[in-house]
């Protein structure tokens, strides 16, 4: 068993919530919840502190990667090397990609801007305890020399799933000549916790896909 599947089952046998976990150790639920999800390990100190709160033994599952021995680190450097060299010389020889996306920003319902990016690809929204938070979405895109922008589709999948399932398209917005963004307005729903795509689709057929993965909970 991993360490996030040990965190969750010995929280549930606490009868804790995330939320109730979070608080004691003075966290956000998010950061509960990236564990849980295998996102992200605790700290020594977190894992400590979920051993206390929790009555549950993690001696043996280590948040950090064991120490390595100096030669075998050497031929770890030596293989990043030369994986670099191959990685360089497969940029330089590759061709040049349909399109690209160049920015995702978000903005509520004032125009102000939000920064929700909590790092490990993770984005965080507050929404209101009922109802949901409405949030403006832009992409932008650069066109490639071969290729144009025709549309712009967002796809959802919920955390956890190990197929596509449940997957659903959540809107497409098609592109008019000249424009090199797309605009979405989205009803973002309390608990929401997931994989967001962004697809755009090209001449040709050529698709380029970036994914964001987001959570929304309120305050």
């Amino acid at each position: 068993m991993n360490l996030s599947e040990q965190i969750r089952q010995a929280r549930e046998a606490k009868g804790l919530s995330q939320e109730a976990l979070a608080e004691q150790l003075g966290l956000s639920r998010q950061a509960v919840s990236k564990w849980e999800l295998g996102a992200s390990c605790p700290s020594p100190e977190n894992l400590e502190a979920l051993g206390n709160i929790l009555e549950a033994d993690f001696s043996g599952s280590s948040a950090l990667e064991p120490p390595e021995a100096p030669k075998k680190r050497r031929l770890w450097l030596w293989g990043l090397v030369l994986l670099s060299c191959a990685l360089l010389a497969f940029l330089f020889s590759a061709p040049e990609p349909a399109a690209l996306i160049t920015a995702v920003r978000f903005y509520d319902e004032t125009g102000a801007q939000l920064h929700p990016d909590l790092g490990d690809g993770w984005w965080a929204f507050e929404t209101p305890e009922q109802g949901s938070q409405p949030v403006t979405m832009v992409v932008s895109f650069q066109n490639s020399r071969r290729a144009d922008v025709n549309a712009v589709s967002l796809f959802y999948t919920p955390a956890g799933t190990e197929t596509f399932d449940q997957r659903e398209q959540w809107c497409v917005q098609a592109v008019e000549d000249g424009l090199d963004y797309a605009l979405f307005v989205l009803r973002l729903q309390r608990d929401l916790m997931g994989h967001l795509e962004i697809r755009l689709e090209c001449t040709g057929g050529a698709e380029v896909s970036e994914i964001l993965n987001v959570t929304a909970a309120f305050p």
